[in-house]
């Protein structure tokens, strides 16, 4: 497995984005290969240090998906 297809793994197991069987994979490959661990935790002390911040759609952003759900179109 090259570096940029790992990380990304790495990555899509870290913020959840991997079925169950695939979890369990990379969860066994995290006790075995001790290269894979050390990037994991690179990378989850890398997230840790990322600013913490939300994002909120403006106002009328809302109101216009509202709108479209309220409307007949939406079967």
């Amino acid at each position: 497995m090259d570096k940029k297809s790992t990380q990304k793994l790495l990555l899509q197991y870290i913020y959840g984005e991997m079925s169950a069987s695939q979890n369990l994979f990379i969860e066994e490959l995290l006790q075995t290969d001790t290269n894979f661990k050390a990037q994991h935790d690179a990378l989850t002390t890398s997230q840790l240090q990322l600013p913490k911040f939300t994002l909120y759609p403006r106002k009328k952003t809302l109101q216009n998906i509202l709108s479209y759900s309220r409307s007949e179109v939406c079967v």
